[in-house]
C-alpha cells in the first residue's frame, strides 16, 4: 500500500534523498521546506503521514 507522505525538511539535499528513497518504494511525496508550507500543504493535499527530518 502507497501512502501520501509530506516530508518537511529545510535542508534541500536531505530533502531531495528521501524524496528519491520514498518514491522507490511507490509512496508520493510532497516537500515543504518549512512550516508555513507543511500547514498550506497538509489542508491542499491532506497527507497519510507528515514526516519531519
Amino acid at each position: 500500500m502507497a501512502y501520501k507522505i509530506l516530508l518537511a525538511e529545510d535542508e534541500p539535499t536531505m530533502r531531495r534523498l528521501m524524496w528519491m528513497l520514498l518514491g522507490r518504494q511507490g509512496h508520493p511525496v510532497i516537500e515543504a521546506k518549512n512550516g508555513a508550507m507543511v500547514i498550506n500543504l497538509v489542508n491542499q493535499h491532506q497527507p497519510d503521514l507528515v514526516c519531519s527530518m
